[in-house]
C-alpha cells in the first residue's frame, strides 16, 4: 500500500512491483481466506487478515478480498453469535482468532489489549478504505463515494445502473464530443471505410482514453462504451495507440472499481459479470504484457459468480438480469479465451436456441420475437474456443480448431448458422427491411456468420455507402449524425472479422458451418477451405471427362442448397 500511495502521489514505474506484491499475497492466502503474520503470529489471525484485505480491495482483487473479509466476519462478535454468552455486551469487537472467540464466549474478555489490537486492524476488512484515501486532507462522508473530486479520470462515476439514484433512460444520454484536436488520432493503417472508422472512434475519446456521456446536467464516464471502442479498434486493426491508452484507463484499479463493482452507487460489496467479461477481453487484446496479465485475475473473479446451470449472477443492489442473452454471450466469449476454462457458460445458450436457429433476447424465453443481433453474438459464443493470440490481418474465413464440442453444441452452432444465413441476402444485406437500415445490425450479423465459417468480405461494400463523411455510422440509414454505439458495432462488417478472428483475443471457432442454407442464384454459400477448393477443382476436371461423373459431383449439392459437411480442421 505504500507503493500504491506513492503511485497516487505521482511516482511512476511502480506498477510491476505493485502487481508482484499483490500476486504474492494472493498466493499466501489460506483456504479459509485468512493470513498469518511473522514470528510468533504465524497462525491465522484477524490482525494480519484485516490489513491484507484492505490491500487486496485497493488492488481490485475482489475474490481474494471477499474471502478475507468473510474470515474476519466469522470472528466478529454479533448479537446472534454472542447471545447467551459472556460476550453479549461486546458487540462489534473482533477476536484475534478462533480460540480467542471461544474463550471470550466462555469467560468474557480477559486481556483487552489483544482484542483492541485485533479490532483496530481487522476492521479494515469490513471497511476497506485504502491508505491512499486515508491520506487525503478531506475524506468525509461515505468512503465508497470518494473519487468524485478526481474529475473524470479513472474511477470517476460511470453511468448510473438501472435503479440507482440519478439513473435515467439510455436514450437521454448523449456522447460528449472532445475538444477539437484533443484526442490524438494516428494515420489510418488502411485506406477505405475501415481506416476512416478507426479514426472516427479514436477521435471520440476524451483525453484520448475514454468516452464521456451527459444527461444535460451531469457528465459520466461510459466505461461500457469505452470498452466497445477498444474492442472495435482491435477488430479493425486500427489506431493501436488509442486502443492501448483506453485499455490502460479501463484496467486501472479505480476504473475496475467503478465499472465492475458499482462505485459510487453500491453501498456494499458488488460485482457485475458482463463488465468483468468485457474487461477480460480488453486485457487479453492489450499490447502491454502487464495489462494482458490482468485478464487472469478478472476471469478468476468472473468464475466466482458462476451459479446453477452455467448462469452467472451479479452481486449487489443493482445486479443485471442473469437471463440476458447478450450478457451471457459475452461471459462465454471471455471464459473461452482461457484454455483451461470449460464451456459451462455455453449451456444456457445451447438450451435457448429455437427450432429455426434463432435465439431470444432472454435465455429460455418463448421463441416468439427472437433477436437477430442477439443470435449473431450467441453464434460467436456457441462456436468459441481458445486459440492462438493471432496478430495477422487475414480476412479469410476462420479455420476451425481441434476442440471437440458435444453433439448438442454442434447442433446449436449449425442451427444458428442456418438462421443467420437465411436472414442475409447474397451480398450481406439483411432480409428484414427494418434491420437492413441499421448499419450496426448488418455488421453484427456479418460477424456471427463469419464466426461459423462464411466469407463475409462482401458486406464491406454494403456498409460503405451507409457510413457518414466523418467516418462513423448512423444508427439508421439516412440520419445525418454518426452514432458512437452504431459506429463501434460496424467494425465487424468493415473488417470482415468476428470476435473469434479478432487479433489478440485468443479465440477461435470450434467447428465450421454444416447446416442447410437458403441459397439464391449466383451464390454457392460454400466456405472456401482447402477441402472445398479441392472439390471444385475435381468437379471441373471431371466435367471435361465424363458427364455422368460430373452429375455425381454436382449432386453433392441438393436442391435445397445444403452446404457440404466440412472438416473440423482446415489445417
Amino acid at each position: 500500500q505504500a507503493l500504491m500511495t506513492a503511485k497516487a502521489a505521482g511516482v511512476r514505474g511502480l506498477d510491476d512491483d505493485i502487481d508482484r506484491g499483490i500476486d504474492w499475497l494472493v498466493r499466501a492466502q489460506r483456504k479459509d481466506g485468512s493470513f498469518g503474520g511473522g514470528v510468533s503470529t504465524e497462525g491465522s489471525n484477524t490482525n494480519s487478515t484485516g490489513l491484507v484485505a484492505q490491500t487486496l480491495r485497493a488492488a481490485g482483487r475482489t475474490a481474494a478480498y471477499e474471502k478475507a473479509r468473510d474470515y474476519v466476519r466469522s470472528l466478529t462478535v454479533t448479537t446472534a453469535n454472542a447471545r447467551g454468552t459472556q460476550l453479549a455486551d461486546e458487540r462489534g469487537a473482533i477476536a484475534y482468532n478462533g480460540e480467542a472467540l471461544s474463550n471470550g464466549k466462555a469467560n468474557g474478555i480477559r486481556g483487552r489489549d489483544q482484542w483492541r489490537r485485533a479490532t483496530a486492524q481487522a476492521i479494515f476488512a469490513l471497511a476497506p478504505v485504502s491508505f491512499v484515501d486515508l491520506g487525503k486532507k478531506r475524506l468525509g462522508g461515505d468512503p465508497s463515494l470518494q473519487g468524485r473530486d478526481r474529475g473524470r479520470g479513472p474511477g470517476a462515476p460511470g453511468v448510473p445502473p438501472a435503479g440507482a439514484p440519478g439513473a435515467g433512460r439510455a436514450s437521454d444520454l448523449t456522447v460528449v464530443d472532445p475538444p477539437k484536436g484533443s484526442a490524438p488520432v494516428e494515420a489510418p493503417t488502411a485506406a477505405g471505410p475501415g481506416g476512416r472508422l478507426g479514426s472516427y472512434l479514436a477521435g471520440r475519446l476524451v483525453d484520448g482514453d475514454h468516452v464521456e456521456v451527459t444527461d444535460g446536467r451531469t457528465t459520466y464516464v461510459d466505461y461500457d462504451l469505452t470498452a466497445s471502442v477498444v474492442l472495435s479498434l482491435r477488430q479493425l486493426g486500427e489506431q493501436p495507440k488509442a486502443a492501448e491508452r483506453a485499455s490502460r484507463f479501463l484496467l486501472d484499479r479505480r476504473s475496475v472499481a467503478a465499472s465492475v463493482h458499482g462505485k459510487p452507487y453500491e453501498t456494499s460489496t458488488a460485482t457485475y459479470a458482463e463488465p468483468l467479461a468485457r474487461l477480460a477481453l480488453v486485457a487479453r487484446s492489450a499490447d502491454s504484457t502487464r495489462l494482458r496479465a490482468r485478464a487472469g485475475a478478472l476471469l478468476d473473479d468472473l468464475h466466482e459468480l458462476e451459479g446453477r446451470g452455467g448462469r452467472y449472477d451479479d452481486t449487489g443492489t443493482y445486479a443485471a438480469d442473469a437471463a440476458d442473452t447478450v450478457r451471457q454471450s459475452w461471459i462465454a466469449l471471455a471464459l473461452a479465451s482461457r484454455r483451461r476454462d470449460t464451456g459451462a457458460a455455453v449451456a444456457p445458450l445451447t438450451r435457448s436456441v429455437c427450432r429455426d436457429g434463432s435465439v431470444p433476447r432472454s435465455l429460455g424465453a418463448a421463441c416468439r420475437g427472437t433477436d437477430l443481433v442477439a443470435t449473431a453474438l450467441a453464434a460467436q459464443a456457441l462456436n468459441a474456443t481458445s486459440g492462438p493470440r493471432a496478430t495477422t490481418r487475414d480476412l479469410a474465413p476462420a479455420a476451425a480448431s481441434r476442440t471437440a464440442f458435444d453433439s448438442d453444441r454442434r447442433k446449436a452452432v449449425a442451427q444458428v448458422a442456418g438462421a443467420l444465413q437465411r436472414a442475409s441476402h447474397d451480398d450481406g444485406r439483411l432480409v428484414d427491411a427494418a434491420q437492413a437500415r441499421r448499419p450496426g445490425s448488418v455488421s453484427e450479423v456479418a460477424g456471427g456468420r463469419q464466426a461459423v465459417g462464411y466469407d463475409v468480405t462482401a458486406v464491406r461494400q454494403v456498409l460503405a455507402p451507409m457510413m457518414r463523411r466523418d467516418g462513423g455510422a448512423p444508427r439508421l440509414v439516412g440520419q445525418k449524425r454518426s452514432d458512437l454505439e452504431a459506429s463501434a458495432a460496424a467494425s465487424a462488417g468493415l473488417s470482415g472479422r468476428s470476435w473469434l478472428s479478432t487479433p489478440g483475443l485468443g479465440l477461435a471457432p470450434g467447428v465450421l458451418a454444416t447446416t442447410p442454407a437458403t441459397t439464391r442464384p449466383g451464390t454457392s454459400g460454400l466456405v472456401w477451405t482447402p477441402l472445398t477448393i479441392a472439390l471444385v477443382a475435381l468437379g471441373a476436371a471431371l466435367l471435361l471427362g465424363a458427364t455422368s461423373t460430373t452429375a455425381f459431383v454436382l449432386g453433392r449439392r441438393s436442391s435445397a442448397g445444403r452446404i457440404p459437411h466440412l472438416p473440423r480442421s482446415t489445417t
